[in-house]
């Protein structure tokens, strides 16, 4: 029996059975008794009634990892890790190879009671299956998110800083944007493409949908997608790509087609990672706090984690401040 059959038969949400087993917020007295009704009748042990005594068992964390070959994880985990150890949790990896069906069987554990908590960087599910499962266990969003599911996320404001990409490539005189963009559907990607549309506008520039391209996050894809602009004639002058391994394949595929950037084509890209920097020429980037965003991660994890039995903390999303950090890849050193 889960908390989701609960409301089910209790005839109200999942929150409010959340806030009855919880004894936190407030439920009308008809609607408690019937939630409390259905528990007893069903001899419903609610897990997290100790939260606290399945951390006392494990100390073990989740981090749920779309892929283990990327560079832009890398100072987020040291950051990730070393506060939570200082609580004495551990962290462990798990590769979900961006399948749905790999997380959800990673997040079983958590319900297995193997493990006190999770982050998870590239959430898969629907908002209601992490609504249900954050009503019982730790969890935290970092850099992307769920809309509607309940979770804390830590992130940086991704509408802002594509609009001030954006705003940076217009003010060196780019008309013609190419925006080359990841998964379709991902929050972080769909708040970018929302800025990149609103910089346009401000600027009063039509926005064309041939200039923009889905690729993979690789140096392939990049690659491969600014191919086809250079086929189909679309003419550009600036480019923002959202990742680093996307902007390097850009960058080749500029250079075989005869152009410079930096000079012909100006390109900013997203991470500021050890690539950009040894890209070339270097990129001028969308700086996220990447060792930031794995304390301030960390620290909304272990407000869970360390939570008296019983008492939930208010659910909440940090945005940390992002820069655009320049270099060769646009031609103007002092832009902003």
């Amino acid at each position: 029996m889960t908390i989701a059959e609960i409301a089910t038969k209790a005839g109200c949400s999942v929150a409010t059975v959340s806030r009855v087993v919880n004894d936190s917020g407030y439920v009308a007295q008809e609607t408690r008794e019937r939630v409390e009704s259905v528990i007893r009748h069903h001899q419903y042990h609610p897990n997290h009634s100790g939260r606290s005594l399945g951390r006392k068992r494990t100390n073990l964390v989740l981090a749920f990892m779309p892929a283990m070959d990327t560079a832009f994880y890398a100072d987020i985990l040291k950051s990730l890790r070393r506060v939570l150890s200082t609580h004495g949790y551990h962290v462990l990896l798990c590769d979900t190879e961006k399948s749905l069906e790999i997380e959800r069987q990673f997040l079983h554990m958590l319900q297995g009671q193997g493990v006190d908590g999770a982050v998870l960087f590239s959430p898969k599910l629907k908002a209601k299956e992490y609504r249900e499962l954050n009503s019982q266990f730790p969890l935290v969003f970092c850099c992307e998110d769920v809309d509607d599911s309940g979770v804390a996320c830590v992130s940086i404001d991704n509408h802002i800083a594509a609009q001030d990409a954006v705003n940076g490539l217009i003010s060196l005189g780019c008309r013609r944007v190419a925006h080359i963009t990841g998964t379709e559907g991902v929050s972080s990607e769909r708040r970018r493409m929302e800025g990149y549309r609103q910089a346009l506008s401000d600027a009063g520039i039509e926005f064309d949908s041939d200039l923009i391209c889905f690729s993979e996050y690789t140096f392939e894809g990049g690659k491969q997608v600014c191919d086809l602009l250079f086929e189909r004639k679309t003419a550009f002058d600036g480019v923002f790509v959202t990742s680093e391994e996307m902007a390097a394949g850009v960058l080749e595929s500029v250079r075989e087609h005869g152009l410079t950037v930096g000079k012909d084509i100006a390109l900013i890209a997203c991470d500021d990672t050890s690539i950009a920097k040894i890209c070339n020429p270097p990129l001028t980037t969308v700086c996220q706090p990447l060792s930031e965003l794995g304390y301030a991660t960390g620290r909304l994890l272990l407000e869970q984690l360390e939570s008296p039995a019983g008492v939930l903390p208010r659910t909440r999303t940090v945005h940390l401040p992002h820069k655009i950090t320049v270099r060769g890849s646009t031609w103007e050193e002092t832009w902003l």
